[in-house]
């Protein structure tokens, strides 16, 4: 059987509309996106299968709404580099200062904008080595912005850089600056969706093995990325390899079993989303483990215990036959470094 990379790859459309530049409404269906991809404009059609569909970016539309979500509007600010530049944003308050917030390569920026001012605020953007690249502005401009308001001002420096807080703190400026002024909150918690799964694998090694199965969750928030994820699961696998030890003259070979039972919280990174998907993994578990060491118990075969926490981490693909099946080959350190696994996972969608 072969399928469609493009038709496995097919987008959602739900239901919305688009304001376009000349005021004009049309209703229809939006492709449901990463909010970092839905700066640049979002797919339109007038179905809900998602044919016929088009593009509506900045120069074609001043907003548009999904009709159980956020709404995005056209808004034209001065990015890190003070270049004008115009975007959509999400719109979260209304009232004397609008808030937007937008993510732009996975980092988070909000605008406040009024009649006279727009703002970008963002937080401290590092490299990956970890080095402060741009200081944070937002901590100056609200204070700036709060100067008249004794109670919010003393408040900026513990702020917390996220939607929810910032939304309260623009929320309440309003209040401060003008009372009489209606503030309405549009936020929309992003929503997250879970995934139950089962998967079982093993690879012989000549005279070693690996057997695993797992039972887990697979929670992703789609709005705000779709390749990243927590993951809870409970894990067992058998390790077996064989160990010798040397006596007199003489090397003796014996089987060493490894007997692991892990509950484990770990976020998961795809790095594609399509049909064929590479993956890493890391993590944390509480492992209860079972070791079979005839050398540690005078030739008897019973089995020492032992309880821990253990670092998790994995490389590893699944390459999906249907939207719920797939092959899945992965490698692990999980107490030791495991032997690699192929099994089948098959996902409760």
């Amino acid at each position: 059987m072969f399928l469609s990379v493009d038709n496995f790859a097919q987008q959602k459309f739900t239901g919305g509309y688009v304001i376009l530049a000349n005021g004009d409404t049309l209703h229809g269906y939006l492709q449901e996106e990463v909010e970092g991809s839905l700066v640049t404009g979002v797919m339109f059609s007038n179905n809900e299968n998602g044919t016929s569909s088009k593009k509506y970016v900045v120069t074609d539309a001043k907003a548009f709404h999904y009709d159980q979500g956020s709404s995005f509007e056209a808004v034209s600010y001065n990015d890190l580099n003070n270049t004008p530049t115009t975007t959509f944003a999400k719109l979260l308050l209304t009232g004397y200062y609008r808030l937007y917030s937008l993510r732009i390569k996975d980092v988070i920026f909000f605008v406040v904008k009024n009649n006279d001012s727009t703002q970008l605020l963002y937080d401290d953007i590092r490299r990956t080595d970890g080095t402060i690249e741009t200081t944070g502005n937002y901590v100056n401009v609200l204070s700036f912005l709060s100067r008249t308001c004794d109670k919010l001002k003393n408040e900026v420096t513990r702020l917390r850089y996220a939607e929810p807080e910032m939304l309260s703190f623009v929320s309440r400026l309003n209040q401060c600056i003008s009372p009489n002024e209606t503030n309405t909150s549009l936020y929309v918690k992003p929503h997250s969706t879970a995934t139950v799964y089962l998967y079982a694998g093993g690879l012989p090694l000549g005279d070693k093995y690996e057997l695993i199965g797992r039972v887990g969750a697979k929670i992703t928030t789609p709005s705000i990325s779709k390749n990243l994820s927590l993951n809870i699961a409970f894990t067992y696998s058998t390790h077996k390899e064989i160990d010798t030890y040397q006596y007199s003259s003489t090397t003796y070979k014996y089987d060493h079993i490894t007997k692991l039972q892990t509950l484990s919280g770990s976020f998961l990174y795809d790095f594609t989303t399509g049909r064929i998907r590479p993956y890493f993994e890391g993590g944390l578990g509480l492992t209860f483990s079972q070791e079979q060491d005839p050398l540690n118990h005078g030739g008897q075969t019973g089995y020492e215990n032992d309880f821990g926490a253990t670092l998790l981490a994995a490389i590893g693909i699944e390459v999906y036959v249907t939207k719920k099946l797939a092959v899945k080959a992965d490698w692990r350190y999980e107490v030791f470094f495991h032997n690699p696994t192929i099994g089948v996972a098959y996902f409760f969608k």
